[in-house]
Formats: C-alpha cells, structure tokens, sequence
C-alpha cells in the first residue's frame, strides 16, 4: 500500500486476523547517520498519534520508553524505537494484559519506519498463589545462595492464561565467579518455568 509517496507492508496475525502493524518497504534514501531530526519529546508525540489511530483510546495511558534505554542522541546507528505499554491491571498489579506497541523511526530524518502493536484479549484475572517473596526464594533455593542479589523484579506478567513472576538475581558462586540468572516463575504453581543465563 502507497501512503506519503511511499510504500507499506501491512501484516495481520494469522491466527485472529487482527492488524499487527506495518513497516516500510525500504528505508533506502533515508539517512544512516547524523544528527538527531525529532527530539524524543517529538517523537513520543509521534508514536502516541500513530498509536491513537491503530489502537484507539486505550493508548492515551501508555507509559513511552526508549528500547534498551538507548540514548536518544548518542550517533549509534540511525534508527531508534520507542515502546508504549498500557498500565499494569489488577491487584498485584500485572503487565499483559494491556496495549502493547514499538514504533521505529530513523532519527535523522524523524520519519517512522514503522508500527507493531499487541492488544491482548480480555481474560479473567488469575489470582497469585506464590507471592513475590516467594518467588524470590524460590529463585534464592535454585542457586544455591539464600543472600543472591535480585537485580530487578519479581515482575507480575499475566498473558493466553498465564501468571508468572520474572526475576534476575545475582550471586558470587562457589569459586569466585560472578554470576547471573533470569527466572521465570508459575505464580500458581511455583514452577520455575525458565531460566536464562544472560550473556
């Protein structure tokens, strides 16, 4: 689809046939350095605009970040993105359940370059069965070290009928060796779902 003389791809998702976003079909003739064209202010004005008209009302609420907490201005590359996401809901408070979106744009020229949106399906609250202390523990017990430091979390995330606390701890292991692991936790169950080691 052609819009402002140039031309989109515009995606659904297979499974609902709901818009998932677009992208342009080339960035080529945009630049690929220089300095900044859209300061962040005027690029949050820009993502909330674009989100309004894909996403409606729900998107006034969204709280704006840079992907990565990327400096705005830093020469690193060109193109930056900006994630909106609606507020946590229930009590605890839970992520998952509101408007999702990133928005890409090429900083020189402040043209966005494109939109991706999730808007999750209402779904009942799940009520915590394992509490965020918990959750820490549980993670603390993994590593074998009742002191490992948590970098950040637990975070409450609830999405397709799921609750589960995230959290990354930090700990000094046994010969000395920093070390760090990300946990995803059932908040039903207590399972340990996952982990990661980050790299």
């Amino acid at each position: 689809m052609e819009v402002d003389g140039g031309v989109r791809v515009y995606a659904v998702w297979l499974t609902t046939g709901k818009f998932r976003g677009w992208r342009v079909r080339s960035t080529e003739g945009l630049p690929s350095e220089g300095e900044p064209g859209i300061t962040l202010e005027e690029a949050t004005e820009k993502a909330g605009a674009e989100a309004l008209r894909h996403i409606g009302a729900d998107s006034a609420m969204m709280t704006w970040t840079v992907l990565g907490d990327r400096d705005w201005s830093a020469e690193l590359s060109a193109t930056r993105t900006l994630v909106g996401e609606g507020p946590p809901v229930g009590d605890p408070p839970r992520s998952g359940l509101s408007p999702l979106c990133h928005v890409s744009f090429n900083v020189p020229s402040g043209d966005v370059t494109s939109y991706f949106q999730l808007v999750p399906d209402p779904e009942p609250l799940i009520d915590p069965k394992i509490t965020a202390d918990d959750a820490t523990r549980i993670a603390r017990e993994d590593v074998g070290n009742p002191d490992a430091a948590v970098l950040f979390g637990p975070n409450l995330r609830q999405a397709k009928g799921k609750l589960t606390w995230s959290l990354r701890v930090a700990w000094v292991d046994p010969w000395g060796k920093d070390s760090k692991k990300l946990y995803i936790i059932d908040a039903v169950t207590g399972d340990i779902v996952t982990t990661a080691v980050p790299k």
